[in-house]
C-alpha cells in the first residue's frame, strides 16, 4: 500500500463508501447485525445502537486489545427492535480502566463482533 493508506477488514458495512475518521452521531438507524458506537473516539460517554430481529439476550464486554474480558458492560435480555444503551467511562474509573484504544465485545445470539473503542483523555 502506499505511504498513509490503508484496508479496513471488518463485518460493518457502511452505506457509502468513504474515509471513516470517527463517528460523532450514528449515520443511519441500525439494522440487524449492525452495531454502532458513538461517539468515537469518546471522550468517556458513548452509546451503543443495535437493532434486535427477536427477543434476545444481549451482552457487551470491554476487554483490552488482546481480547482479554476487563469487565462485562450489559449482560440481559433484549425486546424486538432499536436499540440504544448509554454509558459513562468517568464511572469505570473506579475499576482502573483509564483512557485508551479498546474493544467491545458484542454478542447476541449466534452473532458476535468486536468494535473498536477509542477513549480519549478528558
Amino acid at each position: 500500500l502506499p505511504h498513509g493508506a490503508y484496508h479496513l477488514f471488518t463485518d460493518f458495512r457502511l452505506s457509502k463508501p468513504g474515509i471513516a475518521t470517527g463517528i460523532s452521531n450514528p449515520l443511519s438507524t441500525a439494522s440487524a447485525n449492525q452495531i454502532i458506537v458513538f461517539p468515537n473516539p469518546s471522550d468517556g460517554n458513548f452509546s451503543v445502537s443495535y437493532t434486535l430481529t427477536s427477543p434476545k439476550r444481549v451482552k457487551i464486554d470491554l476487554t483490552d486489545l488482546q481480547g482479554k474480558q476487563i469487565m462485562t458492560l450489559m449482560d440481559e435480555n433484549r425486546s424486538v427492535g432499536e436499540q440504544t444503551v448509554n454509558f459513562n467511562f468517568t464511572s469505570f474509573k473506579k475499576n482502573g480502566i483509564t483512557p485508551g484504544i479498546y474493544l467491545l465485545h458484542f454478542s447476541s445470539g449466534d452473532f458476535n463482533t468486536y468494535i473498536k473503542l477509542i477513549v480519549k483523555p478528558q
